[in-house]
């Protein structure tokens, strides 16, 4: 299910073409200021602009690869949505842009889920409660409560009417996030045994926003 993502090889290509362009400026302040005594002849001109075209092409390679790499492993990462739990925020084959994990995660946020021990694929979900919190969801009303609080959901797609096996109140480990898909009647989350409270270090990284391209699948 995992793929190459697309948007590596527009990042590489793009820090090519500005290593590149470094280059050439280098290249031109060079050729601009000769060495004293320089006789003028050309000599091996040809050749010696076909080696710094092949050492521009490496060095450029080498930095973009060294670069990405460093983005990818400290910053950021890339996913494809497949699926619909978490409509009207995200649709099927939405191209996400993931923070990695450190920062603190806050109620609210959209987060992506490794793999769980009941559950064998990666996941993308909102945080709806905390450690310590205490969630309640009426399942007639379709009303969800966190610490007796309703809350105010205006990223939902529909009520949240849809009753696993879990029975409520809950209250969340420390150390876990509650999470809940937006696509709240077409959604497998925290509500299942499957999922349950999900603990943070499970937790690839928070979704920073959204791109039109991608093919890293999560559900």
């Amino acid at each position: 299910m995992f793929r190459a993502a697309s948007p590596l090889f527009v990042l590489v290509i793009g820090v090519v073409k500005l290593r590149r362009e470094e280059n050439k400026t280098f290249r031109y302040v060079k050729e601009k200021a000769p060495s004293r005594g320089e006789s003028g002849k050309e000599g091996n001109g040809f050749s010696g602009r076909l080696n710094f075209e092949l050492y521009d092409f490496a060095d450029s390679v080498i930095y973009a690869v060294i670069a990405i790499t460093i983005i990818f492993v400290f910053f950021v990462r890339f996913f494809s949505v497949d699926g619909i739990s978490m409509v009207p925020t995200l649709h099927n084959n939405d191209m996400i842009v993931v923070a990695s994990a450190g920062s603190k995660l806050e109620k609210g946020d959209v987060v992506v889920v490794a793999k769980t021990p009941g559950f064998s694929e990666s996941l993308v979900k909102r945080v709806i409660a905390l450690g310590g919190d205490s969630v309640y969801i009426n399942f007639s009303t379709g009303k969800v409560y966190v610490n007796d609080a309703e809350l105010i959901e205006y990223y939902v797609n529909t009520p949240t009417e849809r009753q696993y096996d879990i029975a409520f109140p809950v209250t969340v480990p420390e150390g876990s996030v509650f999470l809940l898909g937006d696509n709240r009647n077409d959604s497998i989350d925290s509500r299942s045994s499957l999922i349950g409270c999900v603990e943070e270090d499970n937790i690839i990284g928070r979704v920073l926003f959204k791109l039109n391209f991608g093919d890293w699948k999560v559900k």
